[in-house]
């Protein structure tokens, strides 16, 4: 046995079922080991970007920190971009960057200092330098991983260490989690829902599964949930106490009424609060493990330093029941009238609409920094399960919807949820991954890709067009996208309208495998309300500079 079969089998005794990768001439040890560890198996994406990317959303649905493997040089620095998203989303990730030997020869292969390159990237960075240190560094790097604030932590081992004979160890798993919540954090929030009459509660990532105390917690005290982008779904939007998105427009009236806004786990982020511009409640409490996120963007009146979900665990059990709710939602709040002429193509708002209505309700549904995913923010597209809306929150990144949803897709057949996995993106975004076809395909888990083709880089355009006065750079030379996603051996079909729509989803979504596509032509021309709310920021700020 090598390091390499030492470390693969203490990745799978502490909790790792899929390693995501490509692999390459300095990991081939490790991806030779896996075969001897039926327990673990591999995804091999086409890009290292969509194996960081697969690897966030699948530690999003699968509770667990997904494990990414990188060569040196480009591959790490290829992926880099997914690893930020799980730092900045606060995704656990355990990122096996096999480094170059020490050595006094230049120019070698892949030569990179990959501490120096994720350092500001990473929780915190391991280096495993013999067999006998395998299973304590691993131990210790999927403790600090899940620790609150979760995120990325990055695991180096050198070529020949990883290469080197080594005798089989016993391995031990051993997970910590760092902050816990005492009894002044938890007295301090109940001091302070004590002291309103109508509270409210923010969720953020960090509760985006705890569907069972959120609800419970909001049913105590009477109030309304609201929710940052990550944590859509955390109860169903749909329901009484449901506040939904803080950027929908009827959030605004709801919090002006609302005398103390409980956030937990929230970062308020320029995307969930429409660029700083929600109000909040003069009387604000939060609660995060990252201390230094307590008077980011919105200062807090009562700052609690513990872990958000721990800490809500808590209130459930002494809060109060109040007698009656202040709040009580009947119907969601509407969004803007479609045209009543016939469009050439379809109106983004009627296909969203559309979508909504044929999509399974507890479906699992990808989408990432595009035009595309604000229309799938109104509530014309209500999310009803937890982590039911995976997208990358604070770097809005381009190209991740559709590896996202190999992630997702690879969580659920662990769990054995047969269910579609549907990943909606844009054309633009789209072609950013446009290899990730090839293992959404082999990956046998039904994935429905929906895209809106509008020829542009439509978020782009939006703001050229209500700021700028002219179009530069963002007009689209598309592929076929159809016919290419059939090279693939998927199932592709392109639609203009509500009804061919809703016949095409229905049957992507009764496929039991493999990869459906649907291709909707889009008109661009038309704004989501969070734009056309951006757009009047920007003008009057430009207005007040003239």
């Amino acid at each position: 046995m090598t390091t390499a079969g030492v470390l693969v089998r203490s990745l799978a005794a502490h909790g790792a079922r899929v390693l995501f990768g490509i692999p390459g001439v300095h990991t081939l040890g490790l991806y030779d080991a896996l075969a001897d560890e039926p327990s673990v198996r591999m995804v091999v994406n086409r890009h290292e970007s969509g194996s960081t990317y697969a690897a966030t959303a699948y530690a999003k649905v699968a509770g667990r920190p997904a494990v990414v493997s990188m060569v040196p040089g480009p591959g790490a620095l290829n992926g880099a971009s997914g690893v930020l998203v799980a730092l900045s989303d606060r995704v656990p990730m355990v990122v096996l960057a096999v480094d170059l030997d020490e050595s006094d020869r230049r120019a070698e292969v892949h030569e990179c200092d990959l501490e120096a390159c994720y350092a500001p990237i990473v929780k915190r960075q391991f280096r495993i330098t013999s067999a006998d240190e395998v299973d304590s560094i691993v131990a210790a790097a999927f403790a600090e991983a899940i620790a609150a604030p979760a995120g990325p932590v990055q695991l180096l081992i050198r070529g020949s260490v990883l290469k080197a004979p080594a005798a089989p160890q016993r391995t031990v798993r051993t997970v910590v989690d760092a902050v816990g919540t005492g009894a002044a954090a938890v007295d301090a929030i109940v001091e302070f829902l004590a002291a309103s009459k109508r509270p409210a509660v923010l969720v953020g990532g960090p509760l985006a599964d705890r569907e069972a105390v959120v609800l419970a917690l909001a049913t105590r005290l009477g109030a309304p949930v609201f929710t940052d982008a990550m944590a859509r779904g955390v109860i169903a939007e749909d329901h009484p106490l449901a506040g939904g998105l803080l950027t929908w427009a009827a959030s605004q009236a709801t919090l002006d009424r609302c005398d103390g806004l409980l956030a937990l786990g929230s970062r308020l982020s320029e995307i969930s609060t429409l660029n700083w511009d929600v109000r909040l409640p003069a009387r604000l409490a939060r609660v995060d493990a990252d201390a230094d996120e307590l008077q980011g963007n919105y200062p807090a009146t009562t700052a609690v330093h513990a872990d958000p979900a721990l800490l809500a665990d808590a209130l459930v059990a002494c809060v109060p029941p109040r007698e009656s709710a202040w709040y009580a939602r009947s119907a969601l709040p509407p969004v803007g009238e479609l045209p009543a002429t016939r469009l050439q193509r379809m109106h983004p708002r009627d296909a969203v609409i559309t979508l909504r209505d044929v999509i399974p309700r507890h479906a699992f549904v990808t989408t990432d920094g595009t035009a595309t995913e604000f229309w799938l923010s109104e509530p014309t597209f209500p999310v009803f399960r937890p982590n039911g809306f995976v997208i990358p929150e604070v770097q809005q990144t381009m190209g991740f919807a559709l590896p996202a949803a190999i992630g997702v897709a690879t969580a659920c057949g662990e769990a054995g949820i047969d269910m579609p996995v549907v990943c909606i993106s844009g054309d633009g975004s789209v072609q950013m991954s446009l290899g990730e076809l090839g293992p959404a395909m082999r990956l046998g888990h039904p994935i429905v890709l929906v895209v809106f083709d509008d020829g542009h880089y439509n978020a782009l355009r939006i703001y050229q067009d209500g700021v700028y006065g002219r179009r530069i750079g963002v007009a689209l030379d598309n592929p076929d996208l159809c016919a290419l996603a059939a090279s693939y051996g998927a199932s592709a079909v392109r639609v203009g309208d509500a009804t061919a729509l809703r016949h095409a989803m229905q049957a992507a979504l009764g496929q039991t495998t493999g990869l459906s596509v649907v291709v909707i032509d889009i008109d661009e021309s038309f704004l989501p309300d969070r734009y056309a709310r951006r757009i009047d920021q920007l003008a009057a700020a430009k207005a007040e500079r003239a």
